[in-house]
Order: structure tokens, then C-alpha cells, then sequence
């Protein structure tokens, strides 16, 4: 099996390193490019986040997605989706940090 995949990547070339690794541990994504599956994983934890009524979770696993979209924007070289979740991360850590503050006082 792994031949097959080594095989595959250096006759097409089209696979990075990661790409070739994830695909060999998980072959249901030989057809997802990486930067989908950050996209994917993104979206999963920001839909999440809104299914959560703990104030300090919420704010938590929505922080992941942000970071999650961040190096999907920064893949994709894509300054708007870069910019947006910079600002999202900025705000996320300054409300959870308000937010661990309070409860411990």
C-alpha cells in the first residue's frame, strides 16, 4: 500500500510531503486536497462553537476554529480570511481571558 502511494506521488508530483502522509494513513482523503481538509476541520469547530452554551467553551472551541481558518488563509494565501481571523483570535483570547478572570474572583 504504501508503495502505491509513493508511487503515486512521485509520478504525478501533484502531492506534497503532508498530503502524501495523510492520504497513506487515511485513504478515504485521496481526494481532498489539505487545504479542504483545514477547511473542513475549520468549519466543524465553528459550528460547534454555536451548540454550546458555556460562555468560556464556547469562546474556547471557537478560538480553534479561528486558528483553524487562519492557517486555511494563510495556505490559500488569502489575506481577507488572514485578516478576519487575526482580529476573531485577538478578540476570542481578550473575552476568554476577561471571562477566566471573572470566574476565579
Amino acid at each position: 500500500m504504501f508503495n502505491k502511494y509513493l508511487k503515486i506521488f512521485k509520478k504525478e508530483n501533484k502531492l506534497n510531503k503532508h498530503s502524501a502522509l495523510l492520504n497513506l494513513l487515511f485513504p478515504i482523503f485521496d481526494t481532498m486536497e489539505l487545504l479542504e481538509i483545514v477547511g473542513w476541520i475549520a468549519t466543524t469547530f465553528i459550528i460547534s462553537s454555536f451548540l454550546i452554551n458555556d460562555m468560556i467553551r464556547l469562546r474556547a472551541v471557537n478560538l480553534i476554529g479561528a486558528l483553524c481558518w487562519l492557517i486555511y488563509g494563510i495556505m490559500a494565501i488569502a489575506p481577507s480570511i488572514i485578516f478576519l481571523n487575526v482580529v476573531i483570535i485577538a478578540i476570542q483570547i481578550f473575552k476568554l481571558w476577561g471571562l477566566i478572570k471573572n470566574k476565579k474572583n
